[in-house]
């Protein structure tokens, strides 16, 4: 297995390994006391409830968490990692497996990911549809617990220094953007993309600033590698990788990130900017990809990485281009969910300009139990739609079977996904 992407982290001052193995020693003592506290929570739900409820404080993206949590919702290792990571303790997991019987009384959580979003750039001159495009399939993206997708750009009115260079698209989204990301129901976005500082610190900053006032979560870049929050009684951990781009979360960040999330989180859901992009570019290869001169990872390797470290569910961007899905360790992978809602500047024709909003159904401790894949087709200059010809389920169907033919999923004609036991 290449493990390339792994070498050279530079988180071992943020994430000690002695620490690490601390919280896992204090995990297995959780784990040991448990049954008996789930059991007692679940004859004595109604009384527990009421214990369990505290007061709330604001997170990082303007959400509200439990007091028992609020030291880590702005846990960023960038800015103040030791305080943060200082304040793992015994008492935590403790509440984490008292917890259980507060997720208990849901037997799943939902879980939709989509691809690229860049509904339309100011820059270099105005490419904006002078609406939300996002509406025809709000309905959709509405209809799970968490709604995921990659932000592909900087949400900024005007200003910024524009990144130059040979083949360089720079992406200015106007701050209302983030009003119809909010109205579409995005819980999570991607930030870790080579589109992410298209207009320096003043547009990374504008962009995340908007999120927080708009209560979405994000992660991806050094000022944000990862976010904590919790919703309806679960604890998710989400964070995102990308190759080399600057100030982005690199590939060598990934496990020692994600196992730390996994000390700390119910759910870990993971995002990774990785493959090769275009059409020519669908399937996995199960080793390193290049473009334009530029290492872009192991897709394959990198999901099975993420899962061993702790990951939940991965969600692959980058290739523009929808590609397979897999099951590894009962955990869901999709390697690339194309073009989802990129207006006037991308190439949209045949497999760009078609993609998938997957929905997924895990059970409390992430192990997959079905999903849906419903096809989107962006139309005109990048306005998605239900696509009633199903070409991206049909096209993810075809990869599924050629690039991973030994996987345990079944994705059926009407877009049903199964785990065949």
């Amino acid at each position: 297995m290449t493990r390339d992407y792994l070498k050279g982290s530079n988180y071992n001052d943020l994430y000690p390994e002695d620490l690490y193995e601390k919280v896992k020693k204090e995990k297995r003592v959780k784990k040991a006391k448990k049954v008996l506290l789930v059991g007692l929570a679940l004859v004595t739900a109604l009384s527990a409830a009421v214990a369990f409820k505290k007061p709330y404080y604001e997170t990082n993206a303007g959400q509200k968490t439990s007091s028992a949590y609020n030291t880590e919702a702005l846990a960023y290792p960038g800015l103040a990692a030791s305080a943060n990571l200082q304040s793992i303790s015994t008492q935590h997991n403790l509440e984490k497996a008292e917890k259980m019987s507060v997720i208990a009384s849901s037997d799943s959580i939902s879980i939709i990911g989509v691809g690229d979003i860049m509904p339309g750039t100011n820059y270099p001159s105005s490419h904006l549809p002078g609406k939300n495009i996002l509406g025809n399939v709000e309905d959709i993206l509405k209809d799970a617990d968490i709604t995921f997708g990659n932000l592909e750009g900087t949400i900024l009115n005007s200003g910024g220094t524009p990144k130059t260079g040979e083949n360089c698209f720079a992406f200015r989204m106007p701050d209302n953007t983030v009003d119809y990301l909010k109205e579409a129901g995005f819980d999570a976005l991607s930030l870790a993309n080579n589109h992410s500082r298209d207009f320096g610190t003043v547009g990374a900053t504008n962009t995340m600033n908007l999120l927080d006032n708009a209560g979405i979560h994000y992660a991806g870049l050094a000022e944000c590698p990862y976010t904590i929050f919790e919703k309806e009684g679960v604890k998710y951990g989400f964070c995102a990788f990308a190759p080399d781009y600057s100030g982005t979360m690199h590939f060598a960040d990934a496990v020692k990130t994600i196992k730390y999330l996994d000390s700390r989180c119910d759910m870990v859901i993971v995002s990774f900017h990785v493959g090769a992009e275009g059409n020519a570019c669908q399937h996995i290869t199960r080793k390193t990809e290049y473009f334009l001169g530029e290492n872009r990872g192991d897709p394959y390797h990198f999901a099975r990485e993420a899962i061993d470290a702790g990951a939940d569910v991965v969600f692959g961007e980058g290739p523009h281009v929808t590609r397979a899905v897999d099951i590894y360790k009962n955990r869901f992978i999709a390697y690339s969910m194309g073009n989802f809602a990129t207006y006037g500047m991308f190439d949209l024709s045949n497999a760009c300009g078609v993609s998938p909003i997957i929905k997924i159904t895990v059970d409390k401790t992430g192990k997959l139990l079905s999903g849906k894949i419903y096809s989107v087709k962006l139309e005109g200059k990048g306005v998605p739609v239900l696509d009633k010809n199903n070409t991206a389920l049909k096209n993810i169907i075809q990869l599924t079977k050629a690039d991973v033919p030994e996987t345990q999923l079944i994705i059926e004609s009407d877009g049903t996904i199964k785990v065949n036991k």
